[in-house]
């Protein structure tokens, strides 16, 4: 995705909070290898576009086999799967249109977290693609799988600088706007009351969730903790890359259509 299809996406994202159209009659099969957090994201955001949801557990047929059967059962596929090359076998043998979830990849997640950041920074009186406003510093603390691809989304807009660090007295850290949090792995670090006394007043605080002890309940009732916010952005991600799906061989409903309408009336009175 370029930096426009980006923006154009959280539109769509935005207007999934109130979706105009529903899919009762679609049915979306989800087909993970294990069940995880982002399975239950995918689940609920299928059924607030209407859609009927089919889980499928692993089996010992080849991953190739399974999903030649399962695409006869419903409307779109999602996968997620160890394999690297999951998503592009899947592509490679199904009919249907299919999402990858995860392991590798991760574009669900670096989507929603870009988001997140769009609207949080919005909310800050910030915008995103802006050429006017500040050098914003992001910090990774620790590492994540979607690292890397939640980089090269960061890369398409202006003026957005990324730090990794490993501690929380790392100067990168305590200057930042944006601290992302990762589960410790051989690190060991806590954000607490007292780094937030520290912190930024306008710092942005994330993470994807589950965590472990990287983070303390302490801090999820101050205003700079966005992770819940993030994990509902999740949501309405995921409703928009479903919606994007399958829309395409529906027509457009009377709220698409009259939407469509006033958008037009509304260009000629600004053009005229």
């Amino acid at each position: 995705m370029n930096k426009q299809e980006v923006l154009d996406f959280f539109t769509k994202v935005d207007q999934m909070r109130h979706p105009r159209r529903q899919y009762p009659n679609k049915t979306v099969v989800h087909f993970f290898h294990e069940p995880v957090r982002s399975l239950h994201s995918f689940q609920a955001a299928s059924y607030r576009l209407g859609c009927n949801v089919l889980t499928i557990e692993p089996s010992q047929e080849s991953f190739e086999d399974t999903v030649k059967t399962i695409q006869h059962y419903g409307d779109a596929l999602i996968i997620k799967h160890p394999d690297s090359d999951s998503h592009r076998r899947a592509m490679a043998v199904s009919r249907i249109p299919v999402i990858q979830a995860g392991v590798h990849g991760q574009t669900t997640q670096s989507l929603t977290d870009v988001y997140t950041i769009y609207k949080e920074l919005l909310y800050r009186g910030i915008e995103l693609d802006s050429l006017d406003r500040k050098v914003i510093h992001l910090t990774f603390l620790g590492y994540g799988r979607h690292t890397q691809t939640l980089v090269n989304y960061l890369e398409l807009f202006p003026k957005i600088v990324c730090h990794y660090a490993t501690e929380l007295s790392a100067p990168e850290v305590v200057d930042t706007d944006i601290l992302y949090v990762f589960p410790v792995q051989n690190e060991s670090y806590c954000v607490n009351k007292e780094f937030l006394s520290t912190a930024k007043p306008t710092l942005i605080l994330m993470h994807a969730l589950p965590r472990q002890e990287e983070i303390s309940a302490e801090v999820d009732t101050n205003p700079r903790s966005v992770y819940f916010h993030q994990s509902e952005n999740g949501i309405y991600v995921r409703m928009a890359q479903l919606d994007q799906v399958l829309s395409v061989r529906c027509c457009p409903t009377f709220a698409e259509c009259l939407w469509m309408f006033l958008t037009a009336v509304c260009s000629l009175r600004f053009f005229r």
